[in-house]
């Protein structure tokens, strides 16, 4: 794929752009809202605001764009393209499926690859791996593609795809909420008068490391688990309950995550039942200042 066109100036669709002009196979940009063009000005190719000004003479189109836009973007391409125009369409969706990509122009072949990575420059892009659906007779094309960006091809099998909404919200729970819980943290330390670069950065890069071995090792990930849960610790869990409750939404986040590492904590036959049982019974359980606990 030599001449490549890309919809979509968001994070993604921007990382791309730096990574196929460097290559030399980044055709042109559509950015239907003009107030952004100047913002890709510096990439030196064609800004187009709508689908007919798309050159038909291109290797493939990249629908860098958000989920609830691609089913009628791909629509208006299949109307303008005719019946002899070749290309290869993808969308860079993690929930989406590449039927979305078919419509009435057989000759528009689809092709859905997701990035791994929560991506937000293009740097993001080295040594990420892309979760690919195609047909056999374009995995060399797409591989070759993916290897140009410097990331890592990982074609999913059919079990995969007919899950692929699970297997994104994987991806989900694995970039979004630590970000999320990386901010509620930060919120808490600057209530308690601790810079949160101070230690944050350090706690969080400890346990990832030893989270990331085990993973690796193929060894019990929760068995690492440190802090009042494991310690069965009650005293501890309604102090930090009773602390927090200043902050809307915080106590349900924190009974949340620890009914969540209960589970998990039980399942592997770290804690009994029992165990388990007498901590959910203290999450219940009202913290001593007398507001409302979940």
């Amino acid at each position: 794929m030599n001449a490549i066109g890309i919809i979509g100036f968001g994070s993604l669709g921007r990382s791309l752009a730096e990574a196929l002009k460097s290559s030399g196979h980044l055709s042109w940009l559509m950015i239907r809202d003009e107030a952004k063009h100047e913002s890709a000005r510096y990439l030196k190719v064609p800004i187009l605001k709508d689908i007919a000004e798309i050159s038909h003479d291109q290797d493939a189109i990249i629908l860098a764009i958000p989920d609830k836009e691609i089913q009628g973007i791909v629509h208006e391409i299949h109307r303008i393209f005719s019946g002899g125009d070749t290309c290869t369409l993808i969308h860079c969706s993690g929930a989406l499926r590449k039927d979305i990509l078919n419509e009435k122009n057989p000759m528009l072949k689809g092709i859905a690859m997701h990035p791994f990575q929560s991506v937000k420059t293009h740097v993001d892009l080295q040594g990420t791996p892309w979760g690919i659906e195609c047909e056999e007779e374009q995995k060399e094309a797409i591989t070759d593609f993916i290897s140009e960006l410097n990331g890592i091809p990982f074609f999913l099998d059919e079990h995969t795809i007919e899950l692929k909404a699970l297997y994104h919200a994987t991806a989900v729970i694995s970039a979004n909420f630590l970000t999320i819980l990386t901010a509620y943290s930060s919120e808490l330390a600057q209530k308690a008068n601790i810079p949160p670069s101070l230690f944050l950065p350090k706690i969080q890069s400890t346990v990832l490391e030893r989270a990331h071995v085990a993973l690796n090792k193929q060894e019990s990930i929760i068995s690492g688990l440190t802090g009042p849960l494991i310690r069965m610790d009650e005293i501890t869990i309604l102090a930090n309950r009773k602390a927090i409750q200043s902050i809307p939404g915080m106590d349900d986040l924190y009974c949340s995550m620890c009914k969540a590492g209960i589970e998990l904590l039980v399942k592997e036959q770290i804690l009994t039942s029992q165990q388990g049982n007498r901590l959910f019974e203290v999450l219940r359980e009202m913290p001593s200042d007398g507001q409302n606990a979940s």
